[in-house]
């Protein structure tokens, strides 16, 4: 039913509720980076760990559970905690992020840690990675020294090798190298 008053109404957006003869009901679709085309995998200390980690509720404990999961143009959302663990993106293009990237919130980037608990590099991109990404967390206790002559004695806290990912909103620090990049070392890499 056509209601006079809706003729000079407007939207939250400015524009007006009918348009060719249909009324704009106000409704929203949600027009953020997650989408439901998007198949997410959840990683939290109080999921019930089980594969392949669709909700809260089964998600993964650990971040390389979830990446394990994932394939490419997947998304590994992470929830607040320190996981002690090296996480390698293992040549899939996927989006490992805290919940800063739902939210807009820094303070999860302080509260989702990844701890690579001196025994390598703390997340590693070397597959040839070209549409992956990481996004929100804090990286922490990474330790490039692995064998001799080799690329893990590079990029103790982040490991990029012949791989392009979009690295945001990063807190890295406390990492160590035995060459070269305690911090991030990025070697024909565009990230």
């Amino acid at each position: 039913v056509f209601q006079t008053w809706m003729s000079g109404a407007a939207d939250l957006d400015g524009l007006p509720r009918i348009e060719a003869g249909a009324v704009d009901m106000g409704a929203y679709e949600y027009h953020g980076e997650t989408s439901p085309s998007i198949p997410t995998h959840y990683v939290s200390p109080g999921g019930d760990n089980v594969a392949p980690y669709t909700n809260w509720t089964t998600a993964a404990w650990r971040i390389q559970d979830a990446i394990h999961a994932a394939g490419n143009g997947a998304r590994v959302l992470v929830g607040r905690g320190r996981y002690v663990e090296n996480i390698n993106f293992r040549g899939k293009n996927i989006r490992v992020e805290s919940l800063f990237a739902d939210t807009g919130n820094e303070a999860y980037i302080a509260q989702t840690v990844i701890d690579g608990n001196h025994a390598g590099p703390a997340v590693t991109l070397t597959n040839h990675e070209s549409a992956a990404s990481l996004k929100g967390f804090t990286i922490i206790n990474g330790n490039a020294s692995g064998p001799v002559n080799t690329m893990l004695q590079r990029g103790g806290g982040i490991l990029c090798y012949k791989a392009s990912p979009l690295l945001s909103h990063l807190v890295v620090t406390g990492n160590f190298a035995q060459v070269v990049g305690g911090g991030m070392y990025f070697e024909e890499a565009n990230a």
